[in-house]
């Protein structure tokens, strides 16, 4: 009996454990308390990420804000057409530290680029509804058009922030009013160019010199004028350092030269031409002649003024030719001597 006594202790001491974990309401309270547990880690968990995910927010929200309010400083900044003004207030906001993000990298394009200044807008894109063509060309034309954007601003010029289209056409894929011919002109914020003219540069730089012109005078609803003519040739020859009009072209209008026209010709005012084009070749001549003589940074700095002097009040392209002729005349000498010297030999209004 107490053998007997002794193995049911121990069994019933084997089976207590069990019989606890077999107990439906043991394991309703193990589980409530594991699920309790599971809950309050993951919740806390998930407070913790919402937490850290709404400082990152914050944090990144404020980083943006203080990088876009960088970036419309450096576009106020750079609004300035006078690129020594442009270079001077990019380096006043580096050394203020008004631009911390960009700073390193705005100082090392001064370093890099000692004579330029970026600008905002402007240049030129091609047309996809014209004629295709070399990447190359395309690229030269566009760097070309950004470097005499940055010239023209350089010498005066302002409003160049609208974006200039080149629409290339062709015989088989005439411009939008069928045009076909070898031609290129400006027209209402495009530039029309044959396909055989679009690998030179002057001609290009020669109707963007048309878009500048008409930007100052704030309309391109008017006609052409002698003297506008006359620095459509004039500007892109200076830019280039070159009096040549468009090397290569002369055989494709017939001429018995390889260029259109030279700006360094003996050319006299004809009076009795009706084409402001055929009265500006004297006009572009004595221009060159002047630069020549007294150098590009007079002539240049001062053709513009007299210009938009010479077009207000608008009038008839006689008497602008004649207001422009007086304007650069009258200059301090050695620009309005040279000038008079020139207007008497090619017998200019």
């Amino acid at each position: 009996m107490r053998f007997k006594r002794r193995e049911l202790d121990k069994d019933k001491g084997k089976g207590g454990f069990k019989e606890a974990l077999g107990n439906p309401l043991v394991l309703a309270i193990v589980g409530g308390i594991l699920t309790l547990m599971t809950t309050t880690v993951s919740n806390y968990l998930t407070g913790r990420e919402n937490r850290d995910s709404e400082t990152l927010k914050a944090r990144l929200a404020q980083q943006s804000a203080r990088e876009t309010l960088q970036a419309d400083l450096i576009k106020k900044f750079v609004e300035s057409s006078k690129i020594e003004v442009v270079r001077q207030n990019l380096r006043f906001l580096v050394d203020s530290g008004l631009i911390p993000t960009y700073a390193d990298s705005i100082r090392s394009y001064l370093k890099a680029n000692p004579d330029a200044a970026p600008r905002v807008g402007g240049g030129v894109e091609f047309s996809p509804g014209g004629e295709s063509v070399d990447d190359t060309i395309k690229q030269s034309i566009q760097d070309a058009v950004t470097r005499y954007q940055s010239f023209l601003q350089n010498i005066g010029f302002s409003r160049l922030d609208q974006r200039v289209s080149v629409y290339i056409y062709s015989v088989e894929k005439p411009s939008p009013i069928g045009e076909t011919h070898v031609n290129a002109y400006y027209k209402n914020g495009t530039i029309f160019m044959h396909k055989s003219m679009a690998g030179d540069l002057t001609v290009a730089l020669h109707e963007y010199t048309h878009y500048a012109l008409y930007r100052m005078l704030g309309s391109d609803i008017r006609l052409q004028d002698q003297i506008e003519a006359a620095l459509a040739d004039y500007l892109p020859a200076s830019f280039l350092d070159s009096p040549v009009i468009g090397a290569g072209l002369g055989k494709i209008f017939g001429f018995s030269t390889d260029y259109i026209r030279r700006l360094d010709a003996d050319v006299q005012y004809d009076r009795t031409a009706t084409s402001p084009v055929t009265k500006s070749l004297a006009w572009g001549a004595a221009l060159w002649t002047c630069r020549q003589k007294v150098g590009r940074g007079p002539i240049d700095g001062i053709i513009l003024q007299a210009w938009t002097g010479a077009e207000d009040p608008p009038a008839t392209d006689d008497v602008i030719a004649e207001r422009f002729g007086k304007a650069l005349s009258t200059a301090a000498s050695p620009v309005g001597s040279c000038f008079a010297q020139e207007i008497a030999h090619r017998h200019l209004p």
